[in-house]
């Protein structure tokens, strides 16, 4: 088994264009993301997958700026393009990392992967039902089984989402849901970077965040909570 990850950018996003290189503490998103994944000690390796479009032509030069492998493939097609990328590195499976997770834990994805590689599972993931706010989910894909459902895709959007297809077809597949739910991290309090208000929050998050708690998720989400209640009359505006 050769597990690896794939980082998935692009700069059309339909709320917030452009957030990939949006600075987070003097760093792009891409670079704080990717500087989050390299903690994940189980990760034999891990490239950014983005698309052939020309407006994602500065995610390539960021990526090759800091030293990261990049993929390109189709836009809309994300099952496609990652496994494009799994052939490219070898990948037997791989670990799906949103470019929209900037205080992605690595020891959630740590311990996914050592239950994947020793159960050896079709998908192994944290969200099966959902028991990690999301910012924190986890999916490592088995590359020959994402292959073989490829033919038996019908809509569209499966392609895009990459994983809905096991969700809503479970049977047959050995789909294994880690339960890691944390009284102190409740899962309706997105980490996620989807809006201006998201972006505006996790960069105070940073600015708060003390330096010996980079990577402490309770300290991460007392951050966050205080902010929802300070920002409650504008949460979704």
């Amino acid at each position: 088994m050769k597990l690896g990850g794939i980082l998935f950018f692009r700069m059309n996003s339909r709320r917030l264009p452009g957030k990939p290189l949006f600075k987070i503490s003097k760093d792009t998103m891409i670079s704080v993301v990717v500087n989050r994944v390299k903690k994940i000690k189980a990760l034999e390796h891990f490239c950014i997958a983005t698309s052939v479009e020309n407006s994602d032509d500065p995610i390539e030069e960021e990526a090759n700026k800091i030293g990261i492998d990049v993929v390109r493939g189709s836009l809309n097609d994300v099952m496609k393009r990652a496994i494009k990328a799994a052939e490219i590195f070898g990948y037997t499976d791989f670990i799906r990392i949103c470019g929209d997770r900037p205080l992605l834990d690595p020891n959630y994805y740590q311990e996914l992967i050592l239950i994947h590689k020793r159960l050896k599972n079709d998908l192994t993931t944290n969200i099966f039902p959902r028991t990690v706010p999301p910012g924190l989910s986890g999916e490592i894909i088995n590359v020959k089984t994402l292959k073989s459902i490829v033919p038996k895709i019908k809509d569209k959007k499966d392609k895009e989402h990459l994983t809905q297809y096991f969700y809503n077809n479970p049977e047959g597949l050995k789909i294994y849901n880690l339960d890691q739910t944390n009284k102190f991290i409740p899962i309706n309090y997105s980490l996620t970077i989807d809006t201006m208000n998201d972006y505006k929050k996790i960069v105070w998050i940073y600015e708060n965040l003390k330096k010996k708690d980079f990577f402490n998720i309770e300290k991460i989400m007392k951050l966050n909570i205080k902010w929802k209640n300070r920002n409650d009359n504008t949460w979704n505006t």
